[in-house]
């Protein structure tokens, strides 16, 4: 595809996101009736920061529940900004050699990088007597543990947002071993208003979010 046509189809899918962003805004106060119907979901433009940026700036108007994927699990995209010159997918195989696991952490790493911004911005939008970001409930992470042998044991995840004061925030928890991820989206669905659902997948319960560890005798 020309690269003209790939700028026209870029600003055509995010002017999609930003009328839908609007809508839902107007819904909000009241200036717009919606109709329920059928939504296919469209491709997000390639990934680069003011991609990034401006698809954020979308979502964080449209307070609606999405989720983001900064990357295909099977992309060769490579990311110029690393300094890495080994696609994603090839990156997440180091074949367990020291130097290409320092080429993956570094793609990560700027995959991390690009968030701030977007909880920056829900942080100064006010939202009832808080921000958006206390009212929201954010989470990051990856099914992998060790993506060289698909290893799906010990995957990290970070939450952001206060989910309206449910969550203390602050804290490191370390789950452990054989815990499900699925019992923190089981506990996330909790705090969400959906209570009629009793498990998510492998769940075996809810998780403590807000679990500190006791402190250690002398």
């Amino acid at each position: 595809m020309a690269k003209g046509s790939k700028r026209v189809k870029k600003r055509r899918l995010f002017g999609e996101l930003m009328a839908g962003a609007q809508a839902m805004r107007e819904h909000r106060q009241g200036r717009l009736t919606l109709r329920t119907h059928q939504v296919e979901p469209i491709a997000l433009p390639a990934l680069e920061p003011e991609t990034v940026r401006d698809t954020r700036e979308a979502l964080h108007m449209s307070r609606r529940v999405f989720a983001f994927k900064l990357s295909r699990d099977v992309s060769g995209r490579v990311f110029p900004q690393t300094g890495v010159t080994t696609g994603f997918h090839n990156a997440s195989h180091h074949a367990e050699r020291p130097d290409r696991i320092l080429d993956f952490a570094k793609i990560n790493t700027y995959h991390v990088s690009l968030v701030p911004y977007f909880l920056e911005r829900l942080k100064k939008m006010p939202d009832g007597e808080g921000s958006l970001l206390d009212n929201s409930l954010i989470v990051y992470g990856s099914p992998m543990g060790n993506p060289n042998v698909h290893n799906h044991k010990r995957c990290p995840l970070f939450v952001a947002g206060k989910a309206g004061g449910q969550i203390k925030g602050g804290l490191h928890i370390k789950a452990a071993d054989g815990t499900p991820m699925a019992n923190v989206f089981l506990t996330m669905a909790h705090m969400l208003g959906m209570n009629d659902l009793s498990s998510f997948g492998d769940s075996t319960g809810e998780f403590d979010m807000n679990l500190v560890a006791p402190a250690a005798s002398a």
